[in-house]
């Protein structure tokens, strides 16, 4: 690639995939052809990431720069980083680690507490932990709001006015893992927290290239 010309750069826009914002990431792939294209690339592809050929293409299309525009699990969270890495093509944004500690608000909490940077309090649920209602309100307040751990934008939030809101107004077992449950910001001025279910969790994450596998969690913070 280096050297290289904008006229003979072949050029990989990913887009698409499997995620909640499917249709989004779609949008903005062909939104980022376009612009490439304005900006002197002729070679350039939008491809489909959800696409059952989709790695046989990238190994064997010859391209020399990947331009991910995904969004959500499986772009944003180290996931199609680690496949550019394994295929040894180069790839725009943040590397396999830092997408999947950013991805995950759980780990993200933890490296922004660990840097000394203020976070809101917080809970975290793996599938199959018990729901305790009262020591939720007792950490985040009546009020607060439930949001994927891994999910981009707004997707999958809600807002929990009162307990008999919640999923279950006595300790049970969880069995998905969608939501997470935030502190009311009444409770902690312009900073509220936020209670993350875990889509998949960070470890598994990492190494599913190794050893790919599911693996659903709650966190509450």
């Amino acid at each position: 690639m280096p050297g290289k010309s904008l006229e003979n750069m072949h050029v990989a826009v990913l887009a698409g995939g499997h995620s909640a914002e499917r249709e989004i990431s779609l949008d903005s792939g062909k939104n980022v052809v376009v612009a490439l294209k304005e900006a002197g690339y002729t070679s350039v592809e939008l491809l489909d990431t959800a696409a059952d050929d989709f790695m046989v293409t990238m190994a064997n299309g010859g391209f020399d720069v990947a331009f991910i525009a995904m969004h959500g699990a499986g772009g944003e969270d180290g996931a199609m980083q680690g496949a550019m890495e394994t295929l040894g093509i180069p790839y725009t944004a943040s590397g396999v680690l830092a997408s999947a500690c950013g991805a995950d608000k759980e780990v993200s909490k933890l490296l922004y507490a660990k840097a000394g940077i203020p976070i809101a309090p917080g809970l975290a649920l793996e599938v199959g932990d018990e729901v305790d209602i009262d020591h939720i309100v007792e950490v985040c307040g009546e009020r607060c709001f439930v949001k994927p751990a891994v999910n981009g934008s707004s997707y999958g939030i809600s807002l929990v006015h009162e307990p008999p809101s919640c999923p279950g107004q006595s300790p049970r077992r969880l069995s998905t893992a969608t939501k997470c449950w935030s502190r009311s910001a009444s409770r902690v001025p312009r900073s509220p927290s936020a209670y993350t279910a875990k889509m998949t969790c960070a470890p598994c994450r990492l190494s599913r290239f190794v050893s790919p596998r599911t693996a659903s969690s709650t966190i509450w913070t």
